[in-house]
Order: C-alpha cells, then sequence, then structure tokens
C-alpha cells in the first residue's frame, strides 16, 4: 500500500468514525461544506446581476412599462453592490475554510508521531496529512455544492427590483466552479502547510508543537495605511459610481477585513495582560491561555468580530444617492425600491455572516478543548473541579469577544462617519441585534463544549484495574 492509498483510507474512516479527534474531522468537514455552499451562493448572487447588468432597463419596461431612461445605469449599481457584498463576505468565508484545515492538521499530532516511530519518513508525512486535509476540502466542497443546488429554488421567493430570482440566474458557469473549488483548493493547502511547519515530528516520534511567540506592534501598519484608503473610496460612492470604481473600493474592504485580522491577536494581548494578576482560578487559567496563544484567541471569536465589522460599515456606511428630491414620482419609486432592495441585501450577507460566525466559534471552541485535553486532565487529577474548566473557557472567551466587538464596531463606523453618514434609529437597531446574535451564539458554543470536555475527559481517565 503506498502513501496515498493510505491517507486515503485514513481520511475516511476518521470521518465515518466520529469519536475523539475524528469528531474534529467531521467537524471540519462540515466548515468546508458551509463555506463551499456560502461562496458558491454568494458567487451566484453576483453573477445574477452580472447577468442583469446590461439588460435590467428592458426587464423593468417588459414587466412594467417603466421608461428605459429612467432605469438607466441601475443595473450597474445593483452590480456593484453585489460586488461589495461579495467583498464583505469573501474574507470570513475563506477564514473559515482555511481554519478547517488547520484543525485538519493540528489534531492529528500525536497520530502522525505514532506513524513516524513505525518507520514514516517526514515527506510521507507531509504527504499523507496534505491528502487527508484535501479530502476534507473535497467532501466539503461537493457537500456544499449538493447545498447550493438544492437551494436554488429557495430563492426564486426573492425579488430585487421587484422582479422574482429564477433559480438559472444563480446558476454559476461551469468555470465558475473550478474558481470556487481552486480558492477551497488553495486555501486549505496553504493553511494545512502552515500547520504543519508548527508541528514538527521527530524520529522518535515526538509531536512537538511551536510556543507562540509574543506578537508585535506591526500588525497595527496596515489598519493605519488602509483605513484613511477606505475612507476616501467611500465618499465618492453614490449610485453613479462606476463599476470599476466600485470594484477598487471592494477591494479596499478586503484588504481592510484582512488587516483588522492581522491586528485582532495583538489587541487581546494587550488588554489580557492586566488580568493576570488575579486570585481567581478560572479567570487567571482563561486569562493565561489568551496570553499563551493570543492568535488562537482570536480564531475563537474572529468569525463574530467580523461580522461586527461588516455590520458596522454598513450601518454607517450605508448612504442612498439617486436623486432622493426628484420630483418625478418613478424616479422616487425607483429610489425606494432601491432602499428595500439594499435593506434585503444587507439582511441576507448577516444572516449569511451569522451562519459562518455560528460555525466558526463550534469548530474552534471544540478543537480547544480536545488541544488542551492533557492540561485539561492534569488539572482535573491536581483537584480542579470541572465547573472551574468551563469558567475558564467563558474568561478565554468572552472578554475578548466584547474588547473586539468594540475595536471593530469602533472601526466599521469611521468610514461611513467621515464621510457624512448619519444612521437612522432601525439601522443601530440592525446593528445592536446583530452583535447581540453573535454574543449569544458564541456563548452558545461555549457551553455546547460541556459534553465533549467530558467525553474528553472520561477517555483520558484511569481505568480501574
Amino acid at each position: 500500500m503506498n502513501t496515498l492509498q493510505m491517507a486515503s483510507q485514513l481520511a475516511m474512516s476518521r470521518i465515518r468514525n466520529a469519536r475523539g479527534h475524528a469528531l474534529l474531522d467531521t467537524l471540519a468537514v462540515l466548515a468546508f461544506s458551509v463555506s463551499s455552499w456560502l461562496l458558491l451562493t454568494t458567487a451566484g448572487g453576483v453573477w445574477m446581476f452580472y447577468g442583469r447588468m446590461g439588460k435590467l432597463s428592458d426587464m423593468l419596461f417588459d414587466a412594467y412599462a417603466i421608461p428605459r431612461l429612467a432605469t438607466e445605469g441601475l443595473g450597474n449599481a445593483y452590480m456593484g453592490l453585489a460586488i461589495l457584498a461579495l467583498a464583505l463576505l469573501i474574507i470570513p468565508l475563506l477564514s473559515l475554510g482555511s481554519s478547517a484545515a488547520r484543525l485538519g492538521a493540528g489534531g492529528r499530532a500525536k497520530r502522525l508521531a505514532s506513524l513516524r516511530l513505525i518507520g514514516l519518513t517526514a515527506g510521507q508525512i507531509n504527504i499523507m496529512t496534505l491528502v487527508e486535509t484535501m479530502i476534507q476540502a473535497l467532501v466539503g466542497f461537493a457537500i456544499g455544492l449538493a447545498l447550493y443546488l438544492v437551494s436554488l429554488g429557495g430563492w426564486s421567493q426573492i425579488t430585487f427590483t421587484t422582479l422574482n430570482i429564477r433559480a438559472g440566474e444563480m446558476m454559476l458557469p461551469w468555470w465558475g466552479f473550478l474558481v470556487a473549488f481552486g480558492l477551497v483548493a488553495l486555501i486549505t493547502l496553504g493553511s494545512t502547510l502552515v500547520g504543519l511547519r508548527r508541528v514538527a515530528i521527530s524520529p522518535l516520534g515526538v509531536a512537538r508543537r511551536e510556543t507562540p511567540k509574543a506578537l508585535k506592534y506591526w500588525r497595527v501598519i496596515g489598519i493605519v495605511v488602509v483605513l484613511p484608503a477606505l475612507v476616501v473610496s467611500m465618499k465618492g460612492l453614490d449610485a453613479g459610481t462606476s463599476t470599476g470604481s466600485i470594484l477598487i473600493t471592494g477591494m479596499i474592504f478586503m484588504m481592510f477585513f484582512l488587516t483588522v485580522s492581522i491586528a485582532g491577536p495583538l489587541f487581546i494581548q494587550l488588554a489580557a495582560r492586566p488580568g493576570a494578576r488575579t486570585a481567581n482560578p478560572a479567570r487567571l487559567l482563561g486569562v493565561r491561555r489568551v496570553l499563551d496563544d493570543p492568535r488562537s484567541a482570536w480564531r475563537n471569536i474572529s468569525a463574530i468580530s467580523l461580522m461586527a465589522l461588516m455590520a458596522s460599515v454598513v450601518v454607517f456606511g450605508l448612504a442612498i444617492a439617486i436623486a432622493p428630491d426628484a420630483p418625478d414620482p418613478t424616479i422616487e419609486n425607483l429610489r425606494l425600491v432601491l432602499v428595500s432592495d439594499i435593506t434585503k441585501g444587507v439582511t441576507i450577507a448577516l444572516a449569511f455572516a451569522l451562519i459562518l460566525g455560528a460555525t466558526s466559534t463550534l469548530i474552534h471552541q471544540a478543537s480547544d478543548v480536545f488541544d488542551r485535553a492533557d492540561e485539561s486532565l492534569a488539572l482535573t487529577k491536581m483537584g480542579l473541579p470541572r465547573g472551574v474548566l468551563l469558567k475558564a473557557r467563558l474568561w478565554q472567551v468572552v472578554p475578548p469577544l466584547m474588547l473586539m466587538l468594540g475595536v471593530t464596531i469602533g472601526l466599521g463606523a469611521i468610514p461611513g462617519l467621515a464621510s457624512g453618514n448619519t444612521p437612522n434609529s432601525q439601522n443601530y437597531s440592525m446593528l445592536m441585534w446583530v452583535v447581540g446574535v453573535g454574543f449569544t451564539l458564541t456563548v452558545a458554543a461555549v457551553i455546547a463544549t460541556v459534553p465533549i470536555q467530558s467525553m474528553v475527559l472520561s477517555r483520558n481517565s484511569r481505568k480501574n484495574d
């Protein structure tokens, strides 16, 4: 049996046998499935608006006899908004796939050490890990593709510009599926290689993880550079903005999200240091875990934090500029339709973000339980109550989450406020609702790890002789 055959059989058997670390592999497949499904659906929405861009005026004229002159340029406006939605979602989407790949690589350290001990070379270990993770990604993408195809019919109940979405409009061309899978595969490959660099397997079969180094202040440079560019770019946005300019703004949005992701662990590290001076066991344990690996602490809450950033950008930066004071009732009606459609699109985007956030938070919390199994077992052997472990996990997650929610909401508000936008009370309500749901999902994910923690401790406890 060669290395590829062994890797394939091990990967499929671990996915089918959802116990122990195999449960983590199953959750990784779930993450790949959700990210692939939402990636394809979001791309399908952009493809739909691209198809309507040049003929939206004709469609509205045929359906409602609206003069073509009144709707000229409307297709470009919708296409631009679709590109912005993709830009807002693409980083959280790919981050979820990246997290799933890292879970697949990091959770195998002990098993890889055993295989190294029986004679496999370091190269064979690397190939096996890559193959297993790619199989997870392939299975997840296939499930996500099936969900995408099944859900196409459901979008027919949604209208944009008062026209129902037809299932065929959101069907990507063949090369669109290849591009989507290529993105997932590329992220998977890169994340797995990074994970392998952090886990060294010696010839004696000892899995050694590198201790993360303290984070440096250079991580905030990206925000300092990109945020002013985003402010300038958003000031020029209105309904008449060209698609090219909107595309540039979308790329700046993606860079903004990326720079916040890079700086997030540093913010958490700086804020957690004073909290280590405490006599409370649960708080001390939780804060020390955060300081030991602030990147892991960020990954626990990154999806919800980025969702709050997206919501803040939308709430404070949303501006409609399609002749709001025009006396022509047709133009005014079109403006109202556009406002309604943007609200609808924002709701869909935030719903996608909540799904991403819930999935990401759950798999990271489950992963952390397995990664700290030896530590948790040692603490319980020393007499630490299991309830303290849950409280420590809450200290590990909730304070960093509250901090980053404040940071991301503040950063997301800057471009809109600098552009002179004043959100109404309805927008504030939407922001608070989204943040509240995200916070609740995070706490629920922590509580959901209690049975997993009990399973890990019971499986590792010594049986009676």
